[in-house]
């Protein structure tokens, strides 16, 4: 048997990665993981601007579809935070998640469950309910809501119902 750690000028083998344990813990932290990993603030904005890849000058925008880290680029394509580190370092699958699992620490991040808010639990809100709706008008005609949905939505000036306030 051969001890790689004490032959000289043999590599040391990086410990296994585990990539379902990785992307389990970058779940919803993807915004603070790429500034660690060096990318500039402007590409993490779900506006459109210029793209690090390709050079475009309105083609990116950054949406971190449910915490996965997604980006856009009309000329690049799309991807999750792992394919963005890729591209952006200009590495491998496997050299994105060890950047990753390294910008994370090496340990694991203490998860917060939220549950929905709990409002008025078991208290009668059907005033405050009514009281809203007095307060509310229907859309009217030049209204932005108006312009809105018959304008960009096609819908025919009658047809908007007066529950849409």
């Amino acid at each position: 048997m051969h001890d790689y750690g004490t032959t000289r000028g043999a590599r040391k083998q990086a410990p296994p990665l585990d990539f379902a344990e990785i992307k389990q813990r970058v779940q919803g932290h993807w915004p603070s993981i790429l500034r660690v990993i060096g990318l500039p603030e402007q590409f993490l904005s779900n506006k459109n601007g210029p793209c690090f890849a390709c050079n475009g000058r309105d083609r990116y925008r950054f949406i971190d579809r449910n915490g996965d880290g997604w980006y856009i680029c009309n000329q690049c394509g799309s991807g999750d935070g792992f394919s963005l580190v890729q591209k952006f370092l200009r590495v491998s699958t496997t050299e994105a998640f060890r950047t990753v699992d390294k910008a994370l620490g090496g340990v694991a991040i203490e998860r917060q469950h939220v549950t929905p808010a709990t409002v008025g639990e078991g208290k009668d809100l059907s005033g405050l309910i009514e009281q809203t709706w007095r307060e509310t008008r229907g859309v009217l005609a030049g209204d932005p809501v108006h312009a809105y949905l018959t304008k960009t939505r096609g819908l025919a000036v009658d047809s908007i119902p007066p529950a849409i306030r």
